[in-house]
């Protein structure tokens, strides 16, 4: 294989990882960027994300790329087909292929999980929105999910009839006549304070010696260590080797993340993310300092182990003002921009460009900190927003919860860091 340095990559990804590929041209010869745009009518927001960068080069296609780019990387969901066909055209790849139906396949994932010997919680399949409503009058307390169309659904608690009733005429109306071809995956609660998962990659089923640990809240913040994987819980565990032959008969090349419910008794995988999360990416590509050989050899099916730079990492959200109808500007100042992770966005002038997304509301990105112990992670990102221009902004306050929730897991047997700092620092100039 060629050194690292003398690899031409293309990166395919949606627009969250405009980061991602960002840090891997710290170590790749050159690295294209590439995200969807085809269309009839193509519109000017869509076409210039990951446009302007120094590092990386947007590309229209990457099949324009084959004969340059020695390397593919998919860090999202989606471009199965793609990938496949790279592969039979002798392309290393880094990506999840057909294991992204894992996480979009809600259905499916409850019988894999029977399949490959694991708990599988209590849920039924209901296919049509008046079906789903007669089965839900007179119960309460249930997870309504769906498959495939995440964008028009995520994962809804339903309380009760009376609380949500109107939520159905919502879902009547923005699903119109499909309304009836929708089959949701209704999950009974799984009674526990207690969620644990695991942060890394998986190379055809084999699983570093490493693992992110973390927790979060949600859409503010993140705290997070890097730790032998033998230390993780047994639970957690217990989960990648049961799915390690099922990742190997993917062919599965990419990060990869797990959340675990924990009862008295039993544990229940419920949701995989096969691809980077959001969060820990944007921390992990910092704590990381061999991405690039990981993805390399991992395109390749070698299992490159992580070469650990900082061992712990905090994040908090970013938002900046202005109208998610319109465009949006962060001049974020070049000391920092390492530490500042935005997707969706292109540069110009040097200043980060935001299409406009009324999904996204005010949140833009999220600012990292890294250190030796928490609180040098939590010092480093303080100081890293103290100099965030006006009308960018991150909430560091919700650091202060997530301290306190690192006391109340380490009871539960789920240790982030034994040096737990006071919350107040979170909150010290």
């Amino acid at each position: 294989m060629k050194p690292v340095n003398e690899v031409v990559a293309c990166v395919v990804d949606h627009g969250m990882f405009i980061p991602w590929a960002e840090m891997l041209s710290r170590g790749f010869k050159k690295v294209y960027y590439h995200s969807p745009w085809e269309s009839a009518f193509p519109k000017i927001g869509e076409c210039t994300i990951g446009d302007g960068f120094e590092c990386i080069e947007r590309c229209e296609d990457p099949l324009d790329l084959v004969d340059e780019c020695d390397l593919f990387i998919f860090p999202d969901i989606g471009f199965c087909g793609l990938q496949a066909h790279l592969k039979k055209l002798g392309k290393p790849v880094w990506g999840s292929g057909y294991g992204d139906g894992l996480e979009i396949y809600r259905e499916n994932f409850m019988k894999i999980l029977k399949e490959v010997g694991l708990s599988v919680p209590g849920y039924t399949v209901i296919r049509g929105l008046t079906k789903l409503k007669e089965f839900l009058k007179d119960k309460e307390d249930k997870y309504l999910k769906v498959s495939k169309y995440r964008g028009s659904f995520e994962t809804y608690h339903y309380k009760s009839w009376r609380e949500d009733e109107l939520e159905f005429d919502k879902w009547s109306s923005k699903f119109g006549p499909t309304k009836e071809e929708i089959s949701f995956v209704v999950v009974d609660p799984i009674e526990t304070e207690i969620e644990d998962g695991y942060d890394g990659y998986c190379v055809d089923g084999k699983f570093p010696e490493k693992a992110m640990h973390g927790l979060e809240c949600k859409d503010k913040g993140y705290i997070c260590s890097i730790q032998d994987f033998d230390d993780l819980p047994d639970q957690v565990k217990d989960v990648n080797t049961a799915f390690s032959e099922k990742m190997k008969e993917l062919g599965y090349r990419n990060n990869f993340s797990t959340e675990i419910r924990i009862t008295e008794d039993d544990f229940f995988f419920i949701d995989p993310t096969c691809r980077l999360g959001s969060p820990p990416s944007q921390s992990f590509s910092e704590m990381i300092s061999n991405w690039c050989e990981i993805v390399w050899g991992g395109a390749h099916g070698d299992l490159v182990e992580m070469e650990v730079e900082w061992e712990f990492g905090v994040q908090s959200v970013l938002k900046a003002k202005g109208d998610s109808c319109g465009w949006r500007i962060a001049d974020i100042p070049k000391e920092i921009r390492q530490w500042v992770k935005c997707g969706n966005c292109c540069e110009i002038d040097g200043r980060l460009c935001f299409p406009p997304d009324e999904d996204m509301e005010d949140v833009i990105g999220w600012v990292v900190g890294v250190g030796d112990t928490v609180e040098e992670a939590i010092e480093h990102l303080k100081e890293t927003c103290s100099k965030l221009p006006d009308g960018v902004h991150s909430d560091v306050q919700s650091l202060v919860k997530l301290i306190q929730e690192m006391e109340e897991a380490k009871k539960m047997g789920i240790v982030i860091s034994d040096d737990i700092p006071d919350p107040e620092i979170v909150l010290e100039k």
